[in-house]
Parts: C-alpha cells; structure tokens; sequence
C-alpha cells in the first residue's frame, strides 16, 4: 500500500495472513492455524502434526523460501528464467505440490545430503 503525505509518497507491507474481522476477535486465536502460501511456508508448518505456536524461525525460513524461488524461476522482475534448471530445481512445482509434498521436498534442502 501506498499513501502521499505532503507531496511524499511512503509504502506500507501488509501482511493480511492473520487478519480478522473485527466482530469475530473474540471467538479464536488465529495464530494457531497454517496459514501463509505453501511454497513459502516453513517446512514445520506443513508437517502433518504440526500444532503450533508461530515462532519467528518460522518467518526466517519463509523469507528464505521466497529468496530461493525468486532466485531460481525470475531473471529479473516479471521475467521467468528461459532455460529451466536441472530437475532437483523445478520450483515451479511446489505451487501445485500438497503440503505434503513440501514438507519432504523442503525437508531434502535442509538434509545434511542435500545437493545445497
């Protein structure tokens, strides 16, 4: 978002995941759910026994994931790359995987015997 004050513009970024409306504040913790995009989400997070609570990890390890798949599927904004990687890199994929999918695919990155 956006807002002009005195001529200046400044930038705002939300983050709506846990947003709630306002009449439905009293009825449940929300930060007890997966929320979040699957890709970016942390690994935890999509394992099938995950309970919560959100920790801050969490928020490093999405931010690491958002790093890789910019990384890996954009040349530069709004341009996917050309020439596709070697298939242990096809992230284009995880938008379409179930969460249990991700949590072993991502689960791999984070192996001691990971091609990283």
């Amino acid at each position: 978002m956006v807002r002009v004050k005195d001529g200046r513009k400044y930038g705002v970024l939300n983050d709506w995941d846990l947003a709630s409306w306002a009449d439905d504040l009293q009825k449940v913790a929300s930060s007890r759910y997966r929320t979040g995009t699957r890709p970016s989400m942390a690994h935890e997070q999509q394992a099938h026994r995950w309970e919560g609570p959100h920790q801050y990890r969490h928020d490093v390890e999405a931010l690491f994931y958002v790093m890789v798949l910019f990384t890996f599927l954009y040349s530069k904004p709004g341009k996917a790359v050309s020439k596709p990687v070697e298939e242990q890199f096809h992230y284009e994929k995880w938008h379409q995987f179930d969460d249990g999918t991700l949590y072993s695919k991502k689960c791999m990155i984070m192996a001691l015997n990971s091609p990283w």
